[in-house]
This record gives C-alpha cells, sequence and structure tokens, in this order.
C-alpha cells in the first residue's frame, strides 16, 4: 500500500512539473517549438543593392524580448518587445533562428533559411544607423570582422581616431573593405591622432580596400605590413606625415594621394614586387620614396607631380624600378632621384617636363604621356 501510494505521489509531482512548464511556455526545453507564434519573413533591396531580411514575429505573450541570430551564430537583431519586427541588414545566406527571451533563458521559436540572390556583404557600415545595422562606426566592425568577410560602407562621414585589421593578434586574411563611393565615403581621421594610422592593417594577408576616402590628421592615412593588400579606388588627402606607406608587396590601382606633409606614398625595403597604376601623386616633399633594397616595384601611367622636391626619390640597393608612361611636372628639385639605384630609369613612354612640349605646344608621341592636361599643367603656355 505504502508502494502504491509513493507510486501516485510521484506521478502527481510529474505531472505538476509538466505543468508548470507548459504555463511558462517551456523555457527550459530549448529547441522546442512556439506553437502560438506567428513568424512571417520578406526580403527587400536598398537603392544600392543591398538586400535586406525582415523577419515579423507575434503571438509572443509568454516572452520578454525577440532576439535574430544569423547563420554564423551572431545576434543580428534584438527587441525587447514580444511582438517586433526584427532585421538582417545585410541579409546573407544560411538559416536563421528566431529566438524568444525571458530572463536568462532562450528559446528556438523558427528557424528561417535564406539564399541570398542580391549583393549581400557579410557586414554593413552605415553612419545614419537604420535598423538592423549593427555598426555605425568602422573601427567596431573592424575589430570583430572574421576572415575572408566583407565590410561594405555606406556614404557617409565616419569620425575615426584607428581602424586597425589584425592589429589584436586575429588573422583577417582576405578581408574587404568596399565603400558605397569614393567621394560619398569619408573617414574622417582625428585631428588629435597625431602618432596614429588611420587605417592600419598589420596580421592580415590579401587584404583589400576600396571606394573610399581617407582624410587624416595623424601620421599615415594607410599603413601595410600585409602582404598583397589591394588599394583601389582611393583618395588620401591632408595627412600630417606620409599619405600611403607599404611595407609588403601591394597593388595599388586608381589611388590619388594630394596634399601630404612629408611623401605620398613610401615603399619599404620589403615592398618588393609593389605595382603601382593609374595614380595621381601630388604635393608634400616627395611623390613616392622608394627604400634601400626594394626591388621589382613598377609604376604605370602615375603622376608625379608639385612635390616640393622630387617627384620620385630612390634610395641606393633599390633594383627593377619601372617607369611605363609617367608623368613628371611641377617638382621643385626635379623629376627623379637617382641614389645609384639599378634599373630606376627603365621608363618607356614617360613624360619628364615642359622640355618635352613643342614650341606650339603639340605633344612629342615617343616621350610624352598621351593625357594632354598633364601637359597643360605643367606649361602654363599650354593651358587651354
Amino acid at each position: 500500500m505504502r508502494d502504491g501510494a509513493r507510486a501516485l505521489i510521484g506521478l502527481l509531482a510529474v505531472a505538476l512539473l509538466a505543468a508548470v512548464l507548459l504555463f511558462s511556455g517551456g523555457f527550459s526545453a530549448p529547441d522546442a517549438p512556439e506553437p502560438n507564434a506567428s513568424v512571417s519573413v520578406t526580403t527587400y533591396t536598398t537603392a544600392d543593392d543591398v538586400e535586406v531580411l525582415t523577419v515579423n514575429v507575434s503571438a509572443m505573450s509568454d516572452a520578454e524580448a525577440v532576439r535574430l541570430v544569423g547563420p554564423r551564430g551572431d545576434v543580428v537583431d534584438e527587441t525587447a518587445r514580444a511582438n517586433a519586427t526584427l532585421y538582417a541588414y545585410p541579409a546573407r545566406t544560411g538559416t536563421y533562428r528566431v529566438l524568444a527571451v525571458r530572463g536568462g533563458e532562450t528559446r528556438t521559436v523558427r528557424s528561417v533559411s535564406h539564399a541570398c540572390t542580391g549583393f549581400c556583404p557579410d557586414v554593413v557600415v552605415d553612419a545614419a544607423g537604420p535598423p538592423g545595422v549593427t555598426y555605425t562606426d568602422l573601427a567596431l566592425a573592424a575589430w570583430h570582422a572574421h576572415p575572408g568577410e566583407t565590410l561594405y560602407v555606406r556614404n557617409g562621414t565616419y569620425y575615426e581616431t584607428y581602424v586597425g585589421l589584425g592589429v589584436r593578434g586575429q588573422v583577417l586574411d582576405g578581408l574587404s573593405i568596399v565603400g558605397q563611393s569614393r567621394s560619398g565615403v569619408v573617414i574622417e581621421g582625428d585631428v588629435n591622432a597625431t602618432q596614429r594610422d588611420l587605417l592600419y592593417v598589420e596580421f592580415a594577408e590579401n587584404v583589400s580596400v576600396s571606394n573610399l576616402t581617407l582624410r587624416a590628421d595623424g601620421d599615415s592615412g594607410l599603413t601595410t605590413y600585409g602582404s598583397n593588400t589591394t588599394v583601389s579606388n582611393v583618395t588620401v588627402t591632408n595627412v600630417g606625415s606620409n599619405a600611403l606607406q607599404v611595407f609588403a608587396p601591394a597593388t595599388v590601382r586608381d589611388v590619388r594621394a594630394t596634399g601630404a606633409g612629408n611623401i605620398s606614398l613610401y615603399v619599404g625595403g620589403a615592398a618588393n614586387g609593389t605595382t603601382v597604376r593609374d595614380a595621381h601623386l601630388s604635393g608634400g616633399m616627395v611623390g613616392a620614396y622608394l627604400a634601400a633594397n626594394a626591388t621589382d616595384v613598377s609604376f604605370a601611367r602615375t603622376a608625379f607631380t608639385n612635390a616640393s622636391r622630387h617627384g620620385l626619390y630612390v634610395e641606393g640597393d633599390a633594383t627593377a624600378v619601372g617607369l611605363t608612361a609617367a608623368s613628371f611636372y611641377g617638382n621643385g628639385e626635379g623629376a627623379v632621384y637617382n641614389a645609384d639605384a639599378v634599373g630606376v630609369l627603365d621608363a618607356t613612354g614617360s613624360y619628364w617636363g615642359a622640355t618635352n612640349v613643342t614650341a606650339d605646344c603639340t605633344p612629342v608621341p615617343a616621350r610624352l604621356d598621351p593625357d594632354p592636361e598633364r601637359v597643360n599643367a605643367s606649361n602654363p603656355r599650354c593651358a587651354p
């Protein structure tokens, strides 16, 4: 009899516990679906073609908040309401989970699979902070970045002291920073950061930076120690010392550096194989400075203009420095200073100044870069 009573009491206890869990919404069962929840999903595309996922959640009266977790396990949006609209901006391919939150407990309400078909960067940085955007600050987005990701920066002005890639020991190989437009994305350096680089690449190879403007008052606009960095469609202006500093092999393409306090482009001795194409290095003391032992550095269709000293300064022991269709004008102490470097005058089709303009201001085809604007800028007599 006593055994039967004990069994009955045990069954009643189990039933009571089950009733409590049912009444409370079952938060001790993390993956139990919420039977009353309504979840609807839509997508839309922004004006700059970024795909956004919108998740509407309702009938969640037993939850204190709802959370949207992305394909890599990060929280992409959260609100302290039981019924809410959550955003994944940008939308990424993979499975999203809608979580109900109460106190310190969470429960998966629904899982949503999504396949991105538009422009799908991993992270969107937007200074305006629209719904669903995690980062309004590029430095913070870079701090939390993962290897191989694309950080897409929407038009706006971003006031940064220091943007570091791989500077806290994490490896960020293959990371890309892509601006919405070259003139529209302005990374503004802190005027008080006189000894800092605005954008600094350390433990990261194959990094790409494109479509933005760096306006820095500190030591440099962009400095890279990471191999195979690519800088393209970028403007660097008003830098206290050197606009760009390259200490490992890099590709610099369609870059305009102006107003540097010292050097527009500094190429360190370990930056062997660096290529510079379609660049304009203007102002400062020196347009481009090649350190000793720099090897296989080439410039193509690059203008070296209005430096107070030299357009190109090459230290001794540099080898195989090539100039193809380069233009030099307005440099105070001459086009090239060659400190016994080998091969620096491999300069096919380059333009060396107003002496290569004929009396009637027509270019000399064998010697002159074909861009007439550069000719006119160097010789006021030939201005249109």
